[in-house]
């Protein structure tokens, strides 16, 4: 149980549930509001499966489904061997990384390596509920065991629960619906009207800051017009915000001061690259397969459970641990289990994520006075990333303030501390958001060459016209409105990353097919504050 402040809580009694579903595992958080006691933040560290782990908190994103589409083991129960077993036997398919299938298309060729197969008879939406019911599931069962009364306020609360759920700042209007789809598919909330009320999403990057504002001191005397930036460096994306103070009471208010910067990279890609060193290592020492099998995933644990975290400079050499303390060979410098690793060889592993992430930190600060820089994640707890971002941007006169990835501070406290406290934040758009129209044949224009023209109540019109309702990094303090001319109803609302004169089909996504006011209002509400959207 971690405090989020000492103000008490003046509501009435409630009960606040954030999720926060990675590629390769989840973590859930929950508040248990009641008047007159600070909000704490309470982490669910018991799952199936993982009972000897020490109240881990995080668990695999995995599920099994049998040949019928039915989900039959979830997290870390997916892993044990009786599972594993009767997968094999009966021809179970495994769910994993799903989350990387969710990404839009426009970002699926930047930003995903290598795409796992998901089972072909379950829907992706259908994957998030199984999932999103495992957890909420548990995380019921460990509120009542572990909160004071707890069955009886989760009976009496479980009716008005609001829900954070983060997400990647890519990630529009048509994911987040997915996933409040889901969320109902689950049981987990009644109805789509309810969803639009209790379920909430949170940029990660906005997470990350408002755990940053709780658990590091500088941020204390922040002013107005002040401008920090938060670098989420985790297991395999580098995501860099750069955020400004809008008002310091009775709430700190950020927005965003640009579109943010995103990175393929982190602790995953320098452990591929070890990988690689160790395999052509052993192999080139002419050991059979399943002695570099075993010898390359002792020197992988070694190094990511010591060299990968302490490693700091070049001139530091590594011992890394291999095949047991009696194993010895002259070729490859190991003697009684223990290889030396040169620093020089250790920097490579890490030079091509870390020179991405330090590159998105400086992206963001061009052109801006910024007072802080934050560095979060797991990756960010690499001492050399963090002395190499250092050496950067201390030029510029700023210090890297780091947030451990410890069990008191996760993205996913985050998202609480961002649900309880209201602390408003804006958005900037990613996307042009509009419809498509006809326009007139006359005049000629380059762009409109080869369109087909289609006959009008009002003459002739070309086809694959873009009538703009919000352009592509806008920003947005509050909720707005626009007073339109013409509404048209039933037409498909899109969003476009691209040059107007390169309108066709292929380049932006079209969204469900809504009535043209709600199609309308869903943008201008993804846009503004709170973050969360809907579908129709």
């Amino acid at each position: 149980m971690h405090p989020i402040d000492d103000t008490p809580w003046n509501q009435g009694p409630k009960i606040i549930v954030a999720f926060d579903i990675g590629n390769t595992q989840a973590t859930v958080s929950f508040a248990h509001l009641r008047p007159g006691s600070p909000p704490c933040i309470h982490t669910v560290c018991q799952w199936p499966g993982q009972q000897n782990q020490g109240g881990e908190a995080k668990v695999p994103t995995l599920t099994w489904y049998d040949s019928a589409g039915q989900a039959r083991a979830f997290g870390a129960e997916a892993r044990t061997f009786s599972v594993l077993d009767q997968a094999e036997d009966c021809g179970w398919c495994l769910a994993k990384n799903f989350k990387q299938h969710l990404y839009p298309r426009a970002m699926r060729g930047q930003h995903i390596v290598e795409l796992d197969p998901l089972p072909t008879q379950v829907s992706m939406e259908q994957i998030y509920a199984d999932f999103m019911s495992y957890l909420f599931r548990h995380t019921r069962a460990f509120f009542c065991e572990r909160i004071i009364d707890g069955e009886r306020s989760w009976q009496s609360l479980q009716d008005t629960i609001d829900f954070a759920i983060t997400y990647p700042s890519q990630w529009g209007i048509v994911e987040q619906g997915l996933l409040r789809y889901a969320m109902v598919k689950a049981g987990i909330v009644p109805s789509l009207r309810a969803s639009q009320e209790r379920v909430h999403f949170v940029s990660e990057a906005l997470a990350a800051a408002h755990l940053c504002l709780v658990h590091a001191n500088p941020v204390k005397d922040l002013k107005v017009s002040d401008k920090i930036i938060i670098c989420d460096a985790g297991e395999s994306s580098a995501n860099t915000t750069l955020y400004s103070v809008d008002e310091t009471e009775p709430l700190i208010c950020l927005r965003e001061a640009c579109t943010p910067s995103r990175k393929v990279t982190g602790e995953l890609f320098v452990k591929r690259n070890a990988q690689v060193f160790f395999t052509k290592l052993f192999t080139d020492a002419g050991l059979d397969e399943e002695s570099i099998a075993g010898y390359v995933d002792d020197a992988l644990e070694s190094f990511a459970c010591e060299a990968m975290r302490s490693f700091e400079h070049d001139s530091e050499d590594k011992r890394i641990s291999v095949g047991g303390r009696r194993f010895t060979n002259a070729q490859l410098n190991v003697r009684r289990g223990s290889l030396i690793l040169k620093g020089t060889q250790i920097q490579k592993f890490f030079e091509p994520c870390v020179t991405e992430v330090v590159e998105s930190v400086v992206s963001q600060l061009e052109g801006h006075m910024v007072q802080h820089v934050f560095l979060i994640g797991k990756f960010g707890e690499s001492s050399y990333l963090r002395q190499r971002l250092n050496e950067e941007i201390n030029r510029k006169g700023l210090k890297v303030t780091t947030i451990s990835d410890s069990p008191s501070k996760r993205i996913v406290d985050g998202a609480v501390i961002w649900l309880v406290r209201h602390v408003a934040a804006t958005r900037t758009t990613r996307f042009a958001f509009g419809v498509e129209t006809r326009i007139d044949v006359e005049p000629i224009e380059i762009p409109k060459i080869g369109r087909k023209v289609v006959p009008s109540p009002s003459g002739p019109k070309y086809e694959g016209g873009w009538a703009e309702i919000i352009s592509k990094v806008s920003t947005f303090f509050k909720p707005m409105t626009r007073p339109l001319e013409t509404v048209v109803i039933g037409q498909d609302v899109g969003e476009f990353g691209g040059n107007y004169s390169d309108l066709l089909p292929s380049l932006y996504d079209k969204h469900t097919s809504l009535d043209g006011l709600l199609a309308i209002d869903l943008c201008l509400r993804w846009t503004g504050i709170p973050t969360d959207v809907y579908r129709g």
